[in-house]
Parts: structure tokens; sequence; C-alpha cells
């Protein structure tokens, strides 16, 4: 098991940054994802390549497909229970998922992907 910390970044473009916090021996990892490539920074070394090259169990490509296809509502359910919003879809590869996001805040709290075994836990989320 993989497990770590990062901090991510949504822009209004839809362009996902994610720069890794933790283990210390991938602190400052950034990965860049844009519609049509993604970037991988580290230690002054940057290295892009087209999104269909990267393998489907990138955690960068299941994570940001899974965001991706919340935002845009495609083959996504969004149900509300009490102080959160559940939205529960499918990617484009055909991943299925569970966003979980606090309805007071809009911060979001938890993604799960359990076809991959993949889980990423958000704190001090702040949406703008």
């Amino acid at each position: 098991m993989f497990t770590c910390s990062a901090d991510l970044t949504l822009s209004a473009d839809g362009t996902a940054q994610m720069v890794l916090t933790s283990p210390d021996a991938l602190q400052s990892l950034t990965v860049t994802q844009s519609a049509d490539e993604c970037q991988f920074s580290f230690l002054g070394i940057a290295v892009k390549t087209p999104e269909e090259l990267l393998p489907d169990t990138a955690f960068a490509k299941l994570f940001f497909s899974a965001i991706q296809s919340a935002k845009d509502g495609t083959r996504c359910v969004k149900t509300v229970n009490g102080d959160t919003a559940t939205y529960s879809g499918m990617t484009d590869a055909g991943d299925t998922y569970t966003l979980t996001q606090s309805r007071d805040s809009g911060a979001l709290v938890s993604l799960t992907m359990e076809g991959r075994d993949f889980t990423v836990t958000f704190s001090d989320f702040q949406a703008a």
C-alpha cells in the first residue's frame, strides 16, 4: 500500500496541480494535469507526456478522472445525506468512484475507487 499527502489546486480552466508533501522522499513532486497532457516535475526535472501514454493505474490519472467526471456531471449521480453530498459515478475509462463533499463548506472529504484499491482523504481543503 502506498500512502502520500499532497496539496491540490484546481484552476478555472480545468488544470489541476498536485504537490506531494509526504513521504519525505517524494516531497515537492508536482503533477500538473491539463486537458491534453500531464507534467511531472521533481528536483528541477520536468517531464511532459500526453495523457494517453499514462498507464490506467497511475494515481494522478485515477484522481483527476474522477474529479473531472464529478465536475462535468457525466455518468455521475449526486445524493445528499445530512451534512454531505456524495457523487457516485464512472470515469471515461470505466472506473467507478465515490466522492464525498461537505455541503456546508464545499470541502472535499474523501474519494474512493474500490476496483483500484484507491482512497484519498482530504484534510484542510479550501474551496475557492
